[in-house]
């Protein structure tokens, strides 16, 4: 490990030895697949900080920093200047492995957020909360879950636009705004009936670049069901929907990619900041 971790060093200039006696008060706060996340306070920062400490194992020692630690360090460099994305600060190593200290957010929890209390966000939370997901999309490369999946997707096109991120990105705020998902499909094929019978099903022959949609057949056309919309959602709240987040969701969820709102556009309407 030792000789290892020297090579990088030189390589890159950025791994120093842990120094385990700067940190106090370490409590463990996660754990995920690669390692354990921790909480503590660094002495020479007089802050709370987050340590990711990746243990590796013989092979790992042997090949050299594993492509996930690489990936990780050089997503989370490149996004630093983002004020609304974590940031590394430091990276360490010691004879168990690697130990990436990152700033602590306290107040991060969404999930926490969400599920605390009655559950429901003020509208003023969730336009701050879209507002800041609009801002940061581009810095995703892809969002694959089958609930926030676009239906060109759905439907077997394989061309990545912002239009498939934005789709994804209404389903979010119907999310945030009703705490219950707009389309849970147990599979591609149910989801995109849910679709179809909420919005009616499409004309397909409107949508331009139709050709590229693989699963769409003249059979499928044929047989598919031909829902009307209804293009209404139950209130799920007491207090009334602002027009403009309902505008939104509205917008971005619209089934023809070429028609769907852009984040700049929701932002717009948000009054972006």
């Amino acid at each position: 490990m030792t000789s290892f971790s020297t090579k990088f060093q030189l390589a890159e200039g950025k791994v120093k030895k842990f120094n385990p006696s700067r940190y106090q008060h370490s409590v463990k706060i996660g754990e995920g697949s690669y390692g354990m996340v921790y909480k503590a306070f660094d002495s020479q920062q007089k802050k709370q900080v987050a340590l990711k400490k990746v243990k590796l194992d013989d092979k790992d020692s042997k090949e050299g920093l594993p492509h996930y630690i690489l990936r990780e360090i050089s997503i989370m460099s490149g996004t630093s200047s983002h004020k609304n994305i974590i940031k590394l600060q430091d990276i360490f190593w010691d004879e168990k492995g690697f130990i990436l200290q990152m700033e602590y957010a306290d107040k991060g929890d969404l999930l926490r957020l969400f599920t605390q209390a009655d559950g429901k966000l003020s509208f003023t939370q969730i336009r701050n909360l879209f507002r800041e997901i609009l801002q940061g999309v581009q810095m995703t490369s892809s969002i694959q879950s089958l609930w926030y999946r676009a239906p060109e997707a759905l439907l077997g096109n394989s061309f990545y636009s912002s239009a498939v991120d934005c789709w994804s990105l209404g389903i979010i705020l119907h999310e945030l705004i009703h705490k219950t998902p707009m389309y849970p499909g147990t599979c591609e094929i149910d989801t995109i009936i849910r679709i179809f019978r909420h919005q009616g099903t499409p004309q397909f022959d409107k949508i331009l670049n139709i050709e590229n949609y693989t699963y769409i057949t003249k059979d499928f056309e044929i047989k598919f069901p031909k829902f009307e919309s209804s293009k209404t959602f139950p209130n799920q709240r007491r207090d009334k929907v602002p027009e403009n987040l309902l505008k939104i969701v509205s917008g971005m969820t619209t089934i023809d990619p070429m028609k769907r709102m852009s984040c700049q556009e929701a932002l717009e309407i948000l009054g972006e900041k």
